[in-house]
């Protein structure tokens, strides 16, 4: 139950960063992704895949907001992307956390082949 409550957490968090540096205000938004990750190392279950995750996941928004022409370069569409993927419970190219058995057969055969090519 935990992890479900932290992932939507996560999700709300992200798509609010993103609200508030829309707005120019990314200092308020660095501090409330500051705000969440104290939260995440603290309370949540670090031991769990998903934890780290979300805690990974917040640590590169963090950095895709050092200033506003990062954000506008990388976190704009990253915020989004995270945002949705952590609501929907969906993976990405990148993350597999919420790939089932068979999609994660297929990306690590395609990390495979691509480095043998």
């Amino acid at each position: 139950v935990s992890i479900n409550y932290f992932r939507a957490k996560t999700a709300e968090v992200l798509k609010n960063a993103n609200i508030l540096a829309d707005d120019n205000a990314l200092e308020r938004a660095r501090e409330l992704l500051n705000g969440h990750l104290s939260e995440l190392q603290t309370s949540a279950p670090i031991s769990h895949e998903a934890i780290a995750t979300l805690i990974r996941d917040t640590r590169d928004g963090l950095n895709r907001m050092v200033d506003s022409s990062a954000y506008a370069y990388s976190g704009k569409a990253y915020f989004k992307s995270k945002a949705r993927n952590h609501m929907m419970q969906q993976s990405s190219h990148t993350d597999t956390l919420y790939s089932n058995t068979v999609q994660k057969s297929m990306i690590q055969r395609s990390k495979v082949y691509k480095k043998a090519h």
